[in-house]
This record gives C-alpha cells, sequence and structure tokens, in this order.
C-alpha cells in the first residue's frame, strides 16, 4: 500500500509515456491484490486521468472489502460508458448499505426512474421468488418498457422464472415477444420451459 501510494505521488508530478506503462502494470497488480488497503490505493492511482484504467477499476466491485466496493462504486458510478446500468443492479443489494444507497443514487443520477429502479431491484435479486414479482409490477408505469423486461426474465437462471416470462409474453402478444417465445420453445435449456413456450404459442395462434 506504502508502495502504491508513493507511485501516485511519482505518477502526479512525472506520469510520461515512458513511464505510464509500469504505472499501470503496478496498479493492476494492487487491483488483484487481497489486501484491501493496496485495493483502495490501487484505486486511487489506476483513475488518474492520464492511466485510462476505469474499465480494470470495476474488478474491485467484487471484492471482499466493503470499503473497497465503496471506493470502486464512486469512481465508476459517475461513468456509464465503463459501468453500465445492468452491471450497477446487483449492487443494490450489496451487503452493505451505504454501497446499496450509493448504486441507488448513481442510477437516479443516470435518469432512472423509481420505478425502473424497484424492478431493477427485483430482477437483480438473488432469490427467483423476488425476480418473479416483476411480473406484478409491469403495468401501470408508464415509462416502464413491458416486452424488455419481459425478455430479460425469458433468459433467467430459473426455469420457474422462465416459464413464467413465457406466460407473460404470450399474454402480452406483440411481433417481438413472439419472436422471444418461439425461440424458447426451439431452445430454452429446459425441456419443460421449451413444452410449456410451445403450449403457450398455440394458445396465441388461435
Amino acid at each position: 500500500a506504502a508502495t502504491m501510494r508513493l507511485a501516485i505521488s511519482l505518477a502526479k508530478a512525472n506520469l510520461t509515456e515512458e513511464t505510464l506503462s509500469r504505472f499501470r502494470e503496478l496498479a493492476r497488480s494492487g487491483i488483484a491484490d487481497a489486501d484491501p488497503r493496496v485495493q483502495l490505493a490501487a484505486i486511487s492511482l489506476a483513475t488518474l486521468p492520464a492511466m485510462r484504467m476505469l474499465d480494470e477499476v470495476a474488478h474491485c466491485l467484487g471484492s471482499h472489502s466493503a470499503e473497497v466496493r465503496r471506493g470502486a462504486l464512486l469512481v465508476l458510478g459517475p461513468n456509464p460508458e465503463v459501468l453500465n446500468e445492468d452491471a450497477l443492479l446487483p449492487l443494490l443489494h450489496d451487503a452493505d448499505p451505504q454501497n446499496a444507497s450509493l448504486a441507488q443514487s448513481a442510477l437516479v443520477a443516470r435518469g432512472l426512474s423509481n420505478d425502473q429502479i424497484r424492478l431493477g431491484r427485483l430482477i437483480a435479486d438473488p432469490k427467483p421468488t423476488h425476480r418473479l414479482e416483476v411480473l406484478d409490477h409491469l403495468e401501470g408505469p408508464a415509462d416502464v418498457d413491458v416486452a424488455m423486461w419481459l425478455k430479460r426474465l425469458s433468459h433467467d437462471t430459473s426455469p420457474a422464472v422462465r416459464s413464467a416470462a413465457a406466460r407473460a409474453m404470450a399474454q402480452a402478444g406483440g411481433q417481438d415477444l413472439k419472436e422471444r417465445l418461439a425461440q424458447m420453445a426451439e431452445g430454452d435449456p429446459s425441456p419443460t420451459v421449451s413444452r410449456l413456450a410451445r403450449h403457450f404459442m398455440q394458445g396465441t395462434n388461435r
């Protein structure tokens, strides 16, 4: 950590094309380190403008240290070109309340509405039963793209969630949803989900 802090001072004073690759190598090693103190110092080094390493700081969002995750969030939250909204959604469930709040603030700053954030929190929930609740919140809010959320649910890791999404897509109609339903009928990883998708498709063709 002391070496990393010294590197920050040196980089601020004299960062040249010749030394840039060495500083980047040092920052990468710090980002991958298991010591939170080293990771935090590496974030500071990596985020110097000339370093152009913001995308690599995203690794720190998976740190076991809440403080390190917070440091990465503070840097990446205002940079949607580096960390998109989908990558922010799981952080709404961060074990550290302050980090979860920071993730929500970043989404608000990017223009997401309360309804969109609520749906995002649900769809990123580790529990399939909570992800299913997305279906209960799709009707009503004008700024919610129903088809987009249904298609996202149709790719869920849980067969139960994908089945529910298939049924909802059949009920909603629309060419793009019918095409996604056909894909599920032909190639869903679960034979049960494929069979249900074919059944729901038959209902749409009546």
